[in-house]
């Protein structure tokens, strides 16, 4: 569960600072590279564990489960449920 300010002092520099040049190496800002890592993340467990959404939005660093199926819905097209049935389905 990082944040832009760990990641800022980690790297030596001041939020600002990371944020531009942050942007200007990859075309996207840290906030967004932070929830498509911990969508991404949040993929890997509902294909491999029976955690909970509650759990998962927990281990990968979204404040609460409802952000976490927010973000998850709005990049994936599906509710992280129907994902994790979906998949299921599909490895069957």
């Amino acid at each position: 569960p990082w944040t832009i300010e760990e990641i800022a002092r980690e790297s030596g520099q001041s939020r600002t600072s990371l944020a531009v040049k942050f942007q200007s190496y990859f075309g996207y800002g840290v906030a967004t590279f932070l929830r498509d890592h911990r969508v991404k993340c949040a993929e890997t467990l509902l294909n491999n564990t029976n955690y909970s959404i509650k759990e998962i939005a927990h281990k990968t660093g979204f404040g609460s489960p409802e952000v976490f199926i927010r973000n998850f819905s709005r990049l994936r097209g599906l509710s992280p449920q129907r994902y994790r049935a979906e998949q299921n389905k599909n490895s069957k």
